[in-house]
């Protein structure tokens, strides 16, 4: 027995040991664990470059690739997924932190650090930034995951270029007949010219989708299966295509009906000559609709819209934003003008409204009306805000509107009621 005892003894101490150095061991292999942690935890982002003015660009290299992006009329809107993080400052006090005191606990410290940065990684947030034409900051929201705002773009924010007043005038746009027959599968051809298409299918896109929440049963050929069509059929850069193809096209992508878009920048003043001496700036936007089996035109309409540029004070020229804001305003007037033209033609714009929507109001800010027009009879005028249809808040063209019907109106600050008939 004595000898037995003896032995276990140092067994147990032997053990004791190997334990020991295992746990200073397994210390020593995670020691410093904790101030790599700190110094890798996210950057605190930097808002200044949310300023009203700055690039895209500029932001997307702070924050990294967006979340979402979003198409508007009058602009883009970026969604980013970020983290609250923290200043370097702050991250390299941690980590002293941490390996201080690591040394005087000789790595006991070591488990709760790695516990502590885990748990203080920074809380996640949204960032919503939307963007002018320009692609510049406009405004921006920043909110927590608890749906807290933590900051907002300044109310009185105002934007670094100073737009002059740009004129603009528009060629007369019919109201149309309606359509005798209504397309069961619609493929829509869209010259692919960069930024040019890019916003006129933003609107297209939403005038086809108001359509289609009236018309469920039609339906609208992708555009990606349309591409190579698309390269062949447009001709130079104004969208035309030859009436005697229409049956052919239509064969090969499985169509009943076919809109086409043609955009042309019609005797435009060279940009130089325009930032020096200003001058206008022209689009014209046509769209078609033929029937595919009959060759039959359901729908034609085409928009010229012209802005004027003033000329700049004698000793500077205009920026290109401004030159660019120009470009972009006489084609959006064009596009808006034709597609309020060929919802009515669908029965779905029955008073032949040109709904301005870059502006954000409560109602309906007139861009200006169809001619011929029940709206355009009755009195209705550009710049006119629609705020109820009947006594009851008119707050989108979706809406669906039953002739006649009573409009309150406000014009120049004045509301008044404006009662609109069915045209003879």
């Amino acid at each position: 027995m004595t000898c037995k005892s003896g032995l276990i003894r140092p067994m147990r101490s032997l053990r004791s040991a190997v334990q020991s150095l295992l746990a200073i061991g397994i210390l020593l292999a995670f020691f410093g664990c904790a101030a790599h942690m700190a110094m890798e935890q996210p950057e605190k982002k930097n808002l200044r470059v949310l300023e009203p003015g700055t690039s895209r660009a500029i932001v997307v290299a702070e924050f990294g690739p967006p979340h979402m992006t979003v198409e508007e009329y009058d602009g883009k809107l970026d969604q980013f997924q970020i983290k609250e993080g923290y200043t370097r400052q702050l991250k390299i006090s941690r980590a002293v932190f941490h390996i201080t005191a690591d040394l005087f606990t000789y790595g006991l410290w070591e488990p709760f650090g790695i516990l502590f940065e885990k748990w203080a990684t920074g809380k996640d947030m949204t960032l919503q930034v939307h963007y002018d034409v320009h692609e510049r900051v406009r405004t921006f929201e920043l909110v927590s995951g608890e749906k807290t705002v933590l900051a907002k773009s300044r109310e009185n924010a105002t934007p670094t270029v100073a737009e002059p007043f740009l004129p603009w005038s528009v060629s007369t746009v019919l109201m149309p007949q309606p359509i005798p027959t209504y397309p069961k599968r619609l493929a829509v051809l869209l010259p692919q010219h960069g930024s040019t298409a890019s916003l006129v299918s933003s609107g297209l896109d939403l005038t086809l989708a108001y359509l289609r929440t009236f018309h469920p049963s039609m339906t609208i050929v992708e555009r990606e299966g349309l591409e190579s069509v698309t390269h062949e059929l447009f001709l130079q850069h104004t969208g035309k295509v030859h009436d005697d193809t229409t049956t052919r096209i239509g064969g090969w992508i499985g169509a009943d009906t076919l809109l086409m878009v043609g955009i042309e920048q019609v005797a435009t003043d060279r940009p130089q000559s325009l930032a020096e001496r200003g001058g206008e700036v022209t689009h014209a936007v046509e769209i078609r609709m033929t029937q595919v089996e009959t060759g039959l035109l359901l729908f034609r309409q085409t928009a010229v819209a012209t802005i004027r540029v003033p000329a700049p004070t004698p000793d500077r020229a205009w920026p290109e934003e401004i030159l660019d804001t120009a470009q972009r305003r006489s084609l959006r007037i064009a596009y808006t003008y034709v597609l309020a033209a060929l919802a009515a033609s669908f029965g779905d714009n029955p008073l032949g409204l040109v709904p301005d929507l870059t502006t954000r109001s409560s109602g309906i800010q007139l861009l200006g009306l169809l001619h011929g027009s029940p709206g355009h009879y009755a009195g209705l005028k550009q710049g006119d805000l629609i705020l109820e249809a009947n006594g009851k808040p008119y707050v989108s063209v979706t809406q669906r509107l039953a002739l006649p019907v009573t409009l309150l109106v406000e014009r120049d600050g004045v509301k008044k009621d404006i009662r609109v008939f069915p045209s003879e």
